[in-house]
C-alpha cells in the first residue's frame, strides 16, 4: 500500500512538473509571442535598412540615413562611421536564442520598457532623403529597446512588438545618441595631396617628388621632410568630434596655422586652432561649415610640419635678401 501511494505521489509530482515546464517554456501556447527562439531580433534584412534612429534616456536623439550606399548623419551633412553602423547591425541580425524573461517587472528591471530604457533604436527600410523637413516614406520599421548589462559586452534587448527579453552581444556605448558618437573620424583624411601653399611659398608634387614653385627645384632637406610628414599626417588624420562651440567663422584670433592644399583638383584651406584650455585642439577645412576637434597628437603632427616649413621659408627669404645685398653695386 505504501509503495503504491509513493508511486502515485511521484506520478502526480511528475505531472505537475510537466505542466509547469509546458506553461513556461518559450513559445508555449499560453504566452503567444511574435519573437521565437529561432527568430532574429531584427526582422528586416540588413541590406534593406536605410534609417537608424537612436534615442537615449536623457532625451537625446539622432538619425543616420543610407543614401546611394553611404551612411550620413541626418540634418548635419556629415558622413556616419560605417564601423558603428556595422557593429550595431551585426549584433541585431545575429542575435537569436531563448528569451531570459518576459514579464512586465522584468522589462522595468532590465530597463527595456517602452517608457524606461537606455536606448530606443528604430530601424526602417524604404526611401529616405537627407532633409529633416522632407517627407519620408517608410516601407517597414521595427523598434528595439536596449537596457542594462548582464555582463561584459552584453546588454538586455527587447523588440517593441514582443514581450521577450534577450541578452545580446552589444553595449549601449556602441549605440550613441550624439553626433560625435556617429561621426566618421576619418572624414578629413586625404590619401594624396598634390600641392601645398603655405604663406607665400608653394610646393607641387610631380610623381613622387616635390618641387618648389619659386626655385623650380626640389626643396631643402628639412622642407622635404616636413612635406612628407604633412602628407602622412593628412593620410592618417582623425577627428574626435565636432567643435559645437566654434562657428565656421570663429576662432580666427586663435588660428595658429593656415595652409592650402590641392586634392583631387580641389583647393582646400585648412586652419588649426588651439583653445584656451589645455587639450583643446581644433581643425577647420574650407569644404565644411564647422570646426572639428582633434587629438593633441594629430594637431601637433600637422603643426610641427608647418612650423618647419615656416622656418624653411624664413631661411630662404633671408638667403635671398643676403644674395641680393651682395649683388647690389656699391
Amino acid at each position: 500500500m505504501t509503495a503504491r501511494l509513493v508511486a502515485l505521489l511521484a506520478l502526480a509530482a511528475c505531472l505537475q512538473l510537466s505542466a509547469v515546464v509546458f506553461l513556461h517554456w518559450p513559445g508555449s501556447t499560453r504566452e503567444s509571442d511574435s519573437l521565437g527562439s529561432d527568430t532574429h531580433l531584427l526582422p528586416l534584412a540588413r541590406e534593406d535598412v536605410t534609417r537608424i534612429t537612436v534615442a537615449d534616456a536623457n532625451g537625446r536623439e539622432i538619425s543616420v540615413l543610407r543614401q546611394n550606399g553611404q551612411w550620413h548623419i541626418d540634418n548635419a551633412s556629415l558622413p556616419a562611421a560605417k564601423g558603428v553602423v556595422d557593429r550595431l547591425l551585426d549584433a541585431l541580425t545575429r542575435s537569436t536564442g531563448f528569451p531570459v524573461a518576459r514579464s512586465d517587472s522584468a522589462r522595468a528591471r532590465f530597463e527595456v520598457d517602452d517608457a524606461h530604457f537606455q536606448r530606443r533604436i528604430t530601424l526602417a527600410s524604404g526611401a529616405v532623403d537627407l532633409q529633416m523637413s522632407g517627407e519620408r516614406q517608410t516601407m517597414d520599421a521595427v523598434t528595439i529597446y536596449l537596457g542594462t548589462s548582464p555582463g561584459i559586452r552584453q546588454v538586455y534587448a527587447r523588440r517593441g512588438d514582443s514581450t521577450a527579453i534577450q541578452a545580446i552581444t552589444l553595449s549601449t556605448f556602441d549605440v550613441p545618441a550624439t553626433v560625435d558618437g556617429w561621426l566618421e573620424p576619418r572624414l578629413l583624411s586625404l590619401e594624396r595631396i598634390d600641392r601645398v601653399r603655405y604663406g607665400n611659398s608653394e610646393w607641387t608634387k610631380s610623381d613622387s617628388s616635390w618641387i618648389s614653385k619659386d626655385a623650380a627645384q626640389p626643396p631643402g632637406e628639412q622642407a622635404l621632410e616636413a612635406l612628407q610628414a604633412l602628407e602622412q599626417s593628412f593620410r592618417t588624420l582623425q577627428v574626435t568630434g565636432t567643435a559645437a562651440t566654434i562657428r565656421a567663422d570663429g576662432a580666427a584670433e586663435t588660428v595658429t596655422h593656415q595652409v592650402t592644399i590641392r586634392h583631387d583638383n580641389r583647393d582646400l584651406t585648412l586652419r588649426l586652432s588651439s583653445g584656451s584650455t589645455a587639450g583643446e585642439n581644433y581643425i577647420h577645412r574650407s569644404d565644411f561649415d564647422r570646426w572639428f576637434a582633434l587629438s593633441r597628437y594629430d594637431h601637433d603632427r600637422l603643426a610641427d610640419a608647418l612650423r618647419i616649413l615656416s622656418a624653411e621659408i624664413d631661411a630662404e627669404k633671408t638667403t635671398a635678401e643676403t644674395t641680393r645685398a651682395i649683388e647690389l653695386p656699391d
